[in-house]
């Protein structure tokens, strides 16, 4: 059974109310291979659960500007501007890195 990449994501993005501008990001990277660091991983779940910069840094025992750098670096892995989008892409990963 072959499923449509894009009937998918554009289902899954109403879902998210992700506001379709984002859909050709979303389309193009989820087709990519995203290699995060294990660190990476770790700070992206804990801003899909919506955590700030400094809850983050303070649970992970790391500074906030750290945390920073971290999810700007997430961000340019996955092709997105917002923290929304890193959350949206955990949703859609599950499970954790992929190696």
């Amino acid at each position: 059974m072959m499923v449509d990449l894009p009937f998918v994501l554009a289902r899954e993005l109403s879902i998210c109310k992700i506001p379709v501008r984002f859909y050709w990001y979303i389309c193009t990277t989820m087709t990519k291979v995203t290699e995060f660091t294990k660190r990476e991983w770790q700070v992206a779940q804990l801003v899909a659960q919506g955590k700030t910069n400094g809850e983050i840094g303070f649970f992970l025992g790391t500074s906030t500007i750290t945390v920073r750098n971290q999810v700007g670096s997430i961000l340019r892995k996955i092709g997105g501007r917002r923290r929304a989008e890193i959350a949206w892409f955990v949703a859609s990963r599950g499970s954790g890195p992929r190696s």
